[in-house]
């Protein structure tokens, strides 16, 4: 369990050091999607996939690399697997917090972490953490050869610095931005989506704050008079329409194309009638956003005043 809490105390006996990271939601460790075990079984880790980790496994590195800078923590149990298969580093900073002093120059720490770059990958490919022979990827026929030779490669012959491994990638990376290109695409259709309910949401909203208001300046009829009247018609108009038989019906196509006639402020006529029929009234959509704004902005500058003089009063 997750919880908030700021009681850390240790009664002035000790010292305490506490490291807090971002918390991404549905993650788990590389160690229990990708490494089955008895309490722990796992799916086979699909090839296209695996490429995908490593490319990000690799720029993760050379981004800490190019800092100068080390990992110290590519390890099953310090990588993070987030849905829609992006991959985090864990637990970084503290090593080198817990042994600042360390001796080893930092072109052996950069080396290090590609020597576990390789021992990681290798043990996923055969699926055992225990295995550190790159000869054991002859029985893995479940993955190409072009996978078996970059995963012996980088074992058998650790590469010196990151950029040694970027040639053996560039297919792949290219592989990557096009998943990228498509991805960002998809994004982007479903932020314009939120964008487009966002607007029909404002509208509504405008309307709700001033159809039916119980009072206002004193006046209790202020929302069913003059031009909000209107506004009273346009919401039945809305969500109060009825069928021959006076059955009410449900539309929500009606809704969502009358909502945006009014956003776009369309120049169409539309006949408004009072409930027991006695006025008709016919106006364009253009009227109606207008007597919305109109309306909605007379009580939002009532609304901001009011809480301007609140504050004021407070502060003094």
């Amino acid at each position: 369990n997750v919880v908030a809490s700021t009681d850390f105390s240790s009664n002035g006996q000790a010292r305490e050091l506490i490291f807090e990271y971002q918390y991404i939601p549905g993650a788990v460790t590389w160690e229990q999607a990708f490494l089955p075990s008895t309490a722990n079984p796992t799916p086979l880790l699909k090839e296209s996939d695996f490429w995908s980790y490593i490319c990000q496994l690799v720029n993760i590195l050379k981004s800490i690399h190019d800092a100068g800078l080390c990992c110290r923590s590519v390890t099953p149990s310090k990588i993070l697997v987030s849905p829609g298969n992006r991959i985090h580093l864990n637990c970084l900073g503290i090593l080198d917090v817990l042994y600042p002093q360390t001796t080893a120059p930092m072109e052996q720490l950069q080396y290090d972490d590609l020597t576990s770059f390789g021992d990681l990958i290798l043990a996923t490919a055969c699926r055992n953490t225990k295995v550190f022979n790159p000869e054991v990827l002859k029985q893995q026929t479940h993955y190409s050869p072009t996978l078996r030779q970059f995963i012996n490669m980088v074992v058998t012959t650790p590469p010196t610095t990151v950029y040694d491994v970027l040639p053996y990638l560039v297919d792949r990376y290219m592989d990557e931005l096009a998943n990228m290109t498509v991805y960002v695409d998809t994004m982007e259709n479903e932020l314009q989506k939120e964008l487009h309910n966002g607007r029909l949401f404002r509208n509504v909203s405008k309307l709700g704050f001033v159809n039916e208001r119980p009072e206002y300046e004193s006046d209790p009829s202020w929302s069913e008079t003059g031009d909000r009247y209107i506004l009273k018609l346009f919401r039945d108009y809305l969500f109060h329409q009825s069928d021959e038989k006076g059955d009410p019906r449900v539309d929500w196509g009606h809704l969502i194309c009358t909502v945006n006639k009014l956003d776009a402020g369309s120049d169409e006529k539309i006949v408004l009638g009072s409930r027991d029929g006695s006025n008709l009234l016919v106006v364009s959509f253009r009227d109606i956003k207008k007597l919305i704004e109109v309306s909605f902005d007379e009580l939002r500058s009532k609304s901001l005043a009011a809480d301007y003089a609140q504050a004021s009063y407070q502060g003094m």
